[in-house]
């Protein structure tokens, strides 16, 4: 599973004092960052099925044309699990599922039981590429559907231009969306075992979905709220205030005290905007994050059965969020509030050395204070390959999917990415001076 530990470190309320939003609040990607390994091994190809990548593009071809799609989709599938770095059959594949009238399957089965749990109050809805069952406002299920959508086109862009050979998911994605903060905590407890209170979001690998809450709902902004309503007490006050004087016909209180009233209910107006904006944001770019995570492992770029080190799995996740989900996203553009949480963690020399860092899969004991300074620099890390080394990393991650499912020893992750990127010390100085010279 993945949790998450989003952006937006700042949730600014300025009717009296800063109010700053911890990094660890947001929810980061994964439960510690760690590949939740469930029973989602490959199915078995039967000996009488072992053909060749040649044998089985043919059969695809010959069932395409005879109107077999689900047979070629099989076909298609097999000759992607006999070779992942042959990129025919990937090709072939997303080809065939832009054609017209051609849609991804559902998956009704694990639909129905996902709605059962949920309760009868959970709608489901499709777009081109996912189901989403939400219980919150329309209009916000809809907003959200976009983001899913946006994020999906733009992890297929990043895999094409790293150069995996990446394919089309076996059946739409599936989003659980909870309108009440509360709720969300009880669901993922109950049914996902996600309990660390600083997830705000997570992706869950045996149950392939993600689950998050409308941001409105949450702790830190219903506080921000509750500090609003003792501000709209004062100004009640003030007016009160303001009668009581009028009636004694003093106009420089009366008019002192509703100048007071006035000037309140403006600042805790504009918190209130000021707040459902940080919300909102924060919403779009947990919706991003945790949708990369979903598309990522069902596209080929990481596979269910694997575990993978958290730098590229939650690097991945952290490039790709954006507060606006407009335009281009993802490691060849800058996350504001990552690279000032880079900043924060360099100061305070809390970053990992390169060496302990490649080798961890997860944040250590679910800490709070140790996924504030993982994440930005899983973050800065991936980007620093996607960007410099690009060759580099698509062959980590290739290689890591050719690895035996399961757990992978930390001194195989370290040995992997020496064989990459190089001499690990080396590549953290590299690494390390760009950050300096971007300053």
């Amino acid at each position: 599973m993945r949790a998450w530990v989003l952006l937006l470190g700042v949730l600014a309320l300025a009717v009296t004092q800063a109010m700053r939003m911890p990094a660890s609040a947001r929810g980061e990607g994964s439960i510690g960052g760690m590949t939740a390994l469930g029973a989602f091994e490959e199915e078995p190809i039967p000996a009488s099925a072992r053909r060749s990548v040649d044998d089985l593009l043919v059969l695809a071809d010959h069932a395409r044309e005879a109107g077999e799609l689900q047979k070629a989709d099989a076909l298609l599938r097999q000759a992607i699990a006999l070779d992942r770095r042959d990129s025919r059959a990937a090709t072939t594949l997303r080809a065939m599922y832009q054609g017209p009238g051609v849609s991804l399957p559902v998956d009704q089965d694990a639909v129905s039981e996902l709605q059962a749990r949920l309760g009868p109050t959970f709608r489901a809805t499709q777009t081109r590429h996912f189901v989403v069952l939400s219980d919150s406002d329309p209009a916000w299920t809809r907003s959200r559907e976009a983001m899913l959508e946006r994020t999906y086109r733009q992890v297929f862009r990043f895999a094409d231009r790293l150069g995996m050979s990446v394919h089309v998911p076996e059946a739409k994605l599936m989003c659980v969306l909870v309108d009440d903060y509360d709720t969300y905590r009880s669901f993922a407890g109950e049914h996902d075992a996600v309990s660390a209170h600083w997830m705000a979001g997570y992706y869950t690998s045996t149950g392939n979905r993600v689950v998050f809450y409308n941001d409105r709902t949450g702790p830190h902004f219903r506080e921000a709220e509750s500090v609003l309503r003792g501000y709209e007490a004062d100004a009640r006050r003030a007016r009160e205030e303001s009668v009581i004087a009028h009636r004694r016909r003093d106009r420089d209180a009366v008019a002192a005290y509703a100048a007071r009233a006035d000037l309140i209910e403006e600042h805790v107006a504009s918190e209130r905007d000021r707040i459902a904006a940080a919300a909102d944001a924060m919403s779009t770019a947990k919706t991003i994050h945790e949708a990369a995570h979903l598309v990522a492992f069902n596209i080929g770029l990481q596979l269910r059965t694997h575990q993978y080190p958290f730098w590229l799995t939650e690097g991945l996740a952290t490039n790709f969020e954006s507060e606006t989900g407009e335009g281009a996203f993802g490691p060849d553009t800058s996350v504001e509030q990552r690279e000032e949480e880079l900043r924060r963690a360099m100061g305070e020399g809390r970053l990992l050395a390169l060496r302990e860092f490649v080798q961890m899969t997860h944040v250590p004991h679910d800490s709070e204070e140790a996924a504030g300074a993982m994440y930005p620099q899983a973050y800065s890390l991936f980007q620093h390959a996607a960007r410099y080394d690009r060759g580099a990393l698509r062959g980590l991650f290739e290689d890591l999917n050719e690895e035996p499912g399961g757990a992978v020893a930390p001194g195989r992750l370290l040995a992997l990415f020496e064989r990459h990127f190089g001499d690990v010390d080396a590549y953290e100085r590299r690494w390390l001076r760009r950050i300096e010279q971007a300053r």
